[in-house]
């Protein structure tokens, strides 16, 4: 089985790591793209990568990091993957997986506060996305499907059978959210800017079928076991608090304000529970389980425009 190539952004930790954890053990070699500035993180996720069996050598690390925010205007550069391409030619998959969540009434927020979320959510995986197609880092690893090859070289790699004669189509795989399909209370910016992902994937998926295309898919997580999504939990738990307490509308004067409090002054064992009674399944998602819809996607050759929801049944609610 030849090696192959994906590109992850987001990729040092949570549903990013995740999933380049499941890549690597069936044979891709990962590029992880974090912002981290901590080399122990960096390491570590790299260390946990299992090396592929089709890698040239089993001593050598085929996986990397590209250190760098995806939403600075310096980033998606031909300076910035000029290294890449001692290493491959093309990438196989790509996952924008990259983001940053809100714990904010909207009314609260700041604009440098929406845009940054706005920026690194949906315009930087548009710009990144860009960036990749333009510079032919998405392209087919099989012959027949490449037009200045002649019929006859098509046919006979058609012929072959199993792994050498099969078309891969290179996919990106976007991870948007259950807040961009039901939006929420104290996320407003985060779900329009997931709700742009799926918008994105949807459209993107009309340009780019066809023979020797790209195929585009998404995956929409619900409430899933990340350091993420427990920042995240605290504010849902203060907006329930609110809303029993002052529907969210109490006048100056009359009772406190809970809104006027920060979310993190507040315990998470009512919240998880709380959540936990939403979700028909009794639980959040696991990393490991939404890592394996990506693959899921990156593997089916007939997956584009296709958008798996996974969030243990709440948005049937």
């Amino acid at each position: 089985m030849p090696l192959k190539h994906a590109l992850i952004t987001g990729g040092s930790r949570g549903i990013g790591l995740s999933i380049a954890q499941l890549l690597a053990r069936n044979n891709y070699a990962c590029t992880l793209i974090s912002r981290s500035s901590s080399m122990s993180s960096l390491h570590a996720a790299l260390s946990s990568l299992s090396i592929p069996s089709s890698s040239s050598t089993q001593t050598e690390n085929p996986h990397a990091v590209l250190r760098g925010d995806i939403a600075s205007q310096n980033f998606w550069t031909q300076d910035t993957f000029k290294a890449m391409k001692e290493r491959t030619k093309r990438f196989d998959v790509v996952v924008n997986c990259a983001g940053i969540t809100q714990a904010k009434l909207f009314a609260r927020m700041d604009e440098s506060e929406i845009r940054e979320i706005v920026d690194t959510n949906l315009t930087a995986m548009m710009i990144g996305t860009r960036f990749l197609l333009r510079n032919r880092w998405l392209q087919s690893s099989s012959p027949s499907s490449r037009r200045d090859k002649q019929k006859g070289q098509e046919d006979e790699s058609a012929d072959k059978g199993g792994e050498e004669g099969r078309t891969h189509t290179p996919v990106i795989v976007n991870i948007a959210s259950l807040m961009g399909v039901s939006g929420g209370f104290g996320a407003v910016a985060y779900a329009a800017s997931k709700a742009g992902v799926l918008g994105f994937t949807r459209a993107l998926a009309t340009e780019m079928g066809g023979n020797g295309g790209v195929r585009v898919n998404a995956v929409v997580p619900g409430y899933v076991e990340t350091d993420m999504t427990r920042s995240s939990e605290d504010f849902l738990l203060f907006v329930v608090i609110c809303k029993a307490y002052d529907k969210l509308r109490c006048k100056e004067g009359t009772a406190p304000r809970l809104t006027t409090r920060t979310p993190f002054e507040f315990s998470t064992d009512l919240n998880r529970s709380e959540l936990l009674r939403r979700i028909p399944l009794g639980r959040f998602a696991k990393p490991e389980e939404i890592a394996s819809a990506a693959l899921f996607l990156a593997q089916n050759e007939y997956a584009h425009n296709c958008i798996i929801n996974l969030d243990g049944g709440i948005s049937a609610l």
